[in-house]
């Protein structure tokens, strides 16, 4: 049999508090085979962090037992009854306790620690990952949560019991699981809340009273889990639809008063939109940010998401150019703009022109700049550009290259319906001697990008 710790040091001592360090259990990772979960429980069990923070214990034979009669490798994720029990055995101060699992088409890793005698999820964590060997190096993050959870005092804290998310039949139960628990770490590292995890106590209690998820707000309900977990409040969460929109809704209800404390909700796309939903949620319930701010993130955030320019222009761009004395016209024959980043683009484009006075040019243009959306609609934006740019390639009347490089500026406007649209800009492009061409001029916008975003509701495939 594998052990979960090749540590066997005797207790160590804290040099500065001069006291026995809490021994902590590191049990298996569950959601995997036995061979990755012990190896990475050995990972975390050997991290110095860990190690300077605590005091870590071995598993033995009994533990073994009592996680296969409670079948623990499938109730790791939530069931902190047999959690609380295996650090009884083991007389741990802590357990933690990490799980695997798929969540739509994200691999994640859970970590959690339970207080073993206060019966109190205080600190967690959760990460994506591709491949089972990338939590080997995921796990070094993931111990600060550990061991700033150790630090907290819940005592005076008040006790929420987190309950599972009720959702459509149709949805996957599993996927319910996750978000609860990714709901319940955010909030108790928050530190506002003692977060009382779910337990085969509250299961037994939502069976007796016959609570439907989608009625934890019943009056007696409320009262009925309060009493059997000892909690002052109770997290219930509920996915469901109006009509066409997905809308999580989230609140705290108080025991005593059997009221509504604080709630929230907010419309999805997908649920895995809950990965990024959840903390946000968090921190609204926790009072870390209130709702007004939030709406102002989210604002921003939909801002930023319409601050790109990723585009085709091409075949028919003329312009009106004049310089000096001399007055022609050109086209810009293609171009094409990137956004790599937000309120950014890159670019490049190939034109030529010519004048009344029998002047021709030619070249290409290498465009930088930046990009502000005045709009943030679905169907129809609106954008300003402005960039500084290169001219390559300048020709005189002979034929020949007079000047190879030319800077030179422009800025517009473009209007965008879900991928094709126009723009109207003006471009300025320096010459020696004085010299200095004007251009106004119409582009003819293709968007695949952003044809992609109105299909798949993402920038990029």
């Amino acid at each position: 049999m594998m052990l979960l710790s090749c540590v066997t040091t005797p207790v160590s001592i804290d040099s500065n508090s001069k006291k026995a360090l809490p021994r902590l259990a590191i049990l298996p990772f569950t959601g995997t085979n036995k061979t990755d979960g012990e190896a990475i429980a050995l990972r975390l069990a050997n991290n110095k962090d860990i190690r300077a923070a605590f005091t870590t214990i071995p598993r033995t034979s009994a533990i073994d037992a009592i996680m296969a009669e409670q079948k623990f490798q499938h109730s790791g994720l939530t069931d902190s009854d047999t959690i609380s029990k295996l650090g009884k055995q083991l007389n741990a101060d802590f357990v933690v306790a990490g799980h695997i699992q798929q969540f739509g088409e994200h691999n994640l890793v859970f970590i959690n620690i339970v207080n073993v005698e206060t019966f109190q999820q205080i600190a967690g964590d959760y990460r994506r990952f591709n491949k089972i060997e990338d939590i080997y190096d995921i796990l070094s993050g993931m111990t600060k949560k550990i061991v700033n959870g150790k630090k907290r005092n819940t005592a005076r804290m008040p006790k929420l019991a987190v309950l599972p998310f009720d959702m459509p039949t149709d949805e996957n139960t599993e996927d319910a699981e996750v978000l609860a628990q990714i709901l319940g770490i955010e909030i108790a590292n928050s530190g506002k809340y003692a977060v009382l995890p779910r337990t085969s106590t509250i299961e037994a209690v939502m069976k007796e009273q016959a609570i439907q998820r989608s009625g934890i707000t019943d009056v007696e309900s409320i009262k009925a889990l309060g009493r059997a977990t000892n909690a002052e409040y109770v997290l219930a969460g509920k996915i469901t639809k109006l009509g066409n929109k997905n809308i999580f809704f989230v609140e705290i209800l108080n025991v005593e008063k059997a009221s509504l404390l604080t709630g929230i909700d907010e419309e999805y796309q997908t649920i895995t939109d809950g990965l990024q939903l959840m903390p946000e949620l968090a921190a609204v319930l926790t009072n870390q940010i209130t709702e007004g701010q939030r709406e102002h993130q989210k604002n921003l955030k939909e801002w930023t998401a319409h601050a790109f320019r990723n585009d085709y222009e091409y075949f028919i761009n003329p312009y009106i150019q004049w310089d000096n004395s001399q007055i022609g016209g050109g086209d810009e024959v293609m171009a094409i703009h990137w956004s790599f980043i937000p309120f950014t683009s890159l670019g490049f484009g190939a034109g030529v022109g010519g004048t009344s006075e029998g002047v021709t040019w030619g070249g290409i243009n290498i465009y930088a700049g930046a990009v502000l959306p005045l709009t943030v609609n679905d169907g129809f934006n609106i954008i300003l550009f402005g960039d500084g740019l290169l001219e390559i390639g300048y020709l005189n009347p002979r034929g020949l290259i007079a000047e190879a490089v030319t800077p030179g500026y422009d800025a517009g406007i473009a209007f965008n319906w879900s991928g094709f649209g126009i723009d109207i800009k003006y471009k300025g492009v320096w010459y020696s001697e004085n010299h200095y061409r004007n251009s106004i001029g119409i582009g003819f916008i293709f968007n695949p990008w952003q044809w992609d975003y109105y299909k798949t509701g993402t920038w990029w495939n």
